[in-house]
C-alpha cells in the first residue's frame, strides 16, 4: 500500500487519527505514519537520557566547579530520575545511552581543548551516574 502524503496540519491530522482510533474506525488509521511518529517519540525519550547524562559528564569532568555547577548537576540528575520514573523501560537501554553520552562528551571536550578524558567512562552504570553528583562534592548522599 503506498504511503500517504504527510499532513499539512500535523495537529489536525493527529486529532483525526485519535478520533478514528477511539471510535474504533481502524480502517481510517494511517498505520505507517502513526508507527513512524511513535518510533520518533521512543527515540526522543532515549535521547533525553543521553542528553542529560552527557551534560552531567561535562560538569563532573570539570577540573574546578564554578557557581551554579552543583545546581546544574542536581538538575541533570533529577531529569534523569524523572525520565526513568515516567518510562521505567528506559532503564533497559540506559547503559547504551550512558556509553554513547560519555563518548559524545569526551569528544566535545577534546574538540574544545578541555583536555583528554579517559577512554573508559568513570560512571559506566546508571547507578554510578546517579551517585556521581553526591560523590563529586565529597558528600555520601545522606
Amino acid at each position: 500500500m503506498p504511503r500517504k502524503k504527510s499532513p499539512v496540519d500535523f495537529v489536525k491530522w493527529l486529532q483525526g487519527q485519535l478520533e478514528a482510533f477511539r471510535a474504533r474506525r481502524f480502517e481510517e488509521l494511517d498505520v505507517e505514519a502513526l508507527g513512524d511518529e511513535l518510533q520518533g517519540w521512543v527515540a526522543t525519550y532515549r535521547y533525553a537520557v543521553e542528553e542529560h547524562a552527557e551534560r552531567s559528564f561535562r560538569i563532573l569532568k570539570r577540573p574546578e566547579y564554578v557557581y551554579g555547577d552543583w545546581n546544574d548537576l542536581t538538575y541533570e540528575s533529577s531529569m534523569l530520575d524523572l525520565a526513568f520514573r515516567h518510562s521505567p523501560s528506559l532503564v533497559k537501554t540506559a547503559a547504551a545511552q550512558i556509553k554513547s553520552a560519555y563518548r559524545l562528551a569526551r569528544g566535545r571536550a577534546e574538540l574544545h581543548g578541555e583536555g583528554r578524558w579517559p577512554a573508559k567512562c568513570p560512571w559506566p552504570t546508571l547507578a554510578a551516574l546517579r551517585r556521581a553528583p553526591w560523590k563529586s562534592k565529597g558528600n555520601d548522599g545522606r
